[in-house]
């Protein structure tokens, strides 16, 4: 699966697959996941990707990540992740909606 996702897309990715617990095949794939979607050290400092206290700054909001998640089975995993996260913030809406679609995730309308 090819992703070209924003910074706050990765970022996001990031929390919620780093955050989680399990058994060895869970912690597994988590950490296949990590490894394409980790920003490396030159990547953070090309957005200028800064800890202010509790919040995370960086420039170039627009800026896309190409990232490819090595085998169907695992982007299935990670698409099963996402969907189940429940801590999406309202005020990004329009970047949540993006990354469901490129995961292929229908979001029902109201």
């Amino acid at each position: 699966m090819r992703l070209e996702l924003t910074t706050w897309q990765r970022l996001m990715l990031d929390k919620i697959v780093g955050a989680l617990e399990g058994n060895v095949d869970t912690i597994y794939k988590a950490s296949r996941v990590l490894d394409a979607v980790r920003m490396t050290e030159a990547e953070t400092e090309a957005v200028c990707l800064r800890r202010e206290g509790e919040l995370l700054r960086w420039e170039d909001a627009e800026r896309r990540w190409e990232i490819e998640i090595p085998d169907g089975a695992l982007a299935d995993w990670l698409t099963a992740t996402v969907q189940a996260f429940r801590g999406w913030p309202a005020a990004e809406a329009l970047q949540v909606l993006d990354l469901m679609e490129q995961l292929g995730v229908e979001v029902e309308a109201l």
